[in-house]
């Protein structure tokens, strides 16, 4: 029998006032939607490149901290929610600059060879765009408003979870969840990408782990623990449920139909983050 597939994923994010949160990610990051789900709504799925992030509306709004941003938890803004690599990092650049996205760090080059910049939106997640440096193009900058109609092109996304133990959730990703990875950032270690089938989650160590909420879950915001933090889709549900139970996966959901025709799992990592499997129950 083939081994499951995972064919995609989405970072799972808390918005304040989804209208307002939908409406950022189209006209000022290039995303789009169909619907939103819920009346009044309370889901959508905003997509770019066949790329996906799912935004959810909290109706907890009255607690503190209600969207659940990592750069609340760490204290600082250079924390990533997701990360989406592309083709031409200076040209997406040009593009959000001048559709009024929040770029809240211009362009810069990393030692490992990425350039990147650093978009928040309305809620405060920031999300990290970068490019290898050696596929970058030399924009001139003089011709930034005339190439603002160039669209990079976007090729991954990822989830960014803090974590209280990077090495163990590392194991568990591994071990419990079929994943794989070739090393960490740091020393000690503090950083680790995840994979599988092309498929990557970030793991980030929380460095202030006496601190209030050094683990940044949704649930942790929205009171229950049906609030995903990443959806990954998947072409056969019950096959890698199987798999992932005979690992020893925490399972915080068994197999359940939806009346969006979607087969689904949910499944809990060492600091609490709910991972939701699903197919097209017709696949």
């Amino acid at each position: 029998m083939p081994e499951p597939k995972l064919t995609a994923i989405a970072p799972h994010l808390l918005v304040s006032d989804i209208e307002a949160a939908a409406a950022y990610y189209r006209d000022c990051l290039g995303f789009t939607y169909e619907w939103m789900w819920g009346e009044p709504p309370s889901f959508v799925m905003v997509t770019r490149d066949d790329l996906t992030i799912m935004l959810t509306q909290n109706r907890y709004d009255d607690r503190p901290g209600d969207t659940n941003p990592n750069g609340r938890a760490v204290g600082h803004d250079d924390q990533w929610d997701a990360a989406i690599w592309l083709d031409d990092l200076d040209a997406a650049h040009s593009e959000l600059s001048a559709s009024g996205a929040n770029v809240v760090r211009a362009p810069y080059d990393m030692d490992y060879g990425m350039r990147e910049l650093l978009v928040a939106d309305p809620d405060a997640h920031h999300i990290c765009f970068g490019g290898r440096i050696s596929q970058q193009t030399d924009h001139n900058p003089t011709e930034d408003t005339a190439m603002s109609d160039t669209r990079a092109k976007l090729s991954h996304v990822a989830p960014v979870l803090l974590v209280s133990d990077v090495q163990a959730s590392a194991a568990y990703y591994r071990d419990k969840l079929g994943f794989t990875y070739e090393k960490f950032w740091g020393e000690p270690p503090s950083f680790v990408m995840m994979n599988r089938d092309g498929l990557t989650i970030m793991l980030a160590q929380h460095s202030h782990d006496d601190g209030p909420g050094d683990t940044n879950p949704n649930a942790r915001v929205t009171g229950h623990d049906d609030q995903w933090d990443a959806y990954i889709w998947v072409d056969d549900v019950n096959a890698l449920f199987a798999e992932v139970k005979a690992a020893g996966a925490e399972i915080a959901k068994e197999p359940y139909e939806t009346f969006y025709d979607m087969r689904e799992f949910q499944v809990a990592d060492p600091d609490g983050y709910q991972i939701g499997f699903g197919g097209s129950i017709g696949d």
